[in-house]
């Protein structure tokens, strides 16, 4: 069986559609896995790390209201970061991952260590899908970036 990241490359491919990526808690692991697959810039025109919330801000337009009342771990801020790099790239598709991978076990706003948002953004819906993982930093991150990953196939292969 092919790799996920070598899939979601055909499917795109085949359906014409492009893909704009918004990381947070993966830093960029989205986008290095896509970069992998020859051929992926027919279809992946920018990923953007924005790991503050300045940057959600500025580049991807989340709204200062709203990191205020819910903070950039949410529901809410995953699905304006996956809307705003989609609309702001004009990309078909846009896929955004906020989380908490430590190392403490709570940050700041009290979300527990590897609880992580993913959203996938199309012209006709925006979703955010909630999950909680559990092991080191390094490893939230990658599970993270798979479930993405997963996610994002199967959009692809449902519509």
């Amino acid at each position: 069986m092919q790799d996920i990241n070598v899939q979601i490359v055909d499917v795109l491919k085949n359906k014409g559609l492009t893909l704009a990526v918004a990381e947070s808690l993966t830093g960029g692991l989205v986008c290095a896995a896509i970069c992998q697959v020859p051929g992926a810039s027919e279809v992946l025109l920018e990923g953007i790390i924005s790991y503050t919330d300045e940057s959600k801000r500025t580049r991807l337009g989340v709204d200062k209201k709203t990191l205020n009342a819910y903070s950039a771990v949410s529901l809410q801020v995953a699905e304006d970061m996956a809307r705003g790099v989609r609309k702001n790239l004009s990309a078909d598709i846009g896929i955004s991952t906020t989380g908490v991978a430590g190392p403490g076990e709570i940050d700041e706003n009290g979300n527990p260590k590897g609880l992580v948002y993913i959203g996938i953004s199309t012209s006709e819906e925006t979703t955010v899908s909630k999950h909680i993982f559990e092991g080191t930093r390094n490893i939230i991150r990658e599970k993270a970036r798979d479930a993405c990953l997963d996610r994002l196939y199967e959009m692809l292969n449902v519509r």
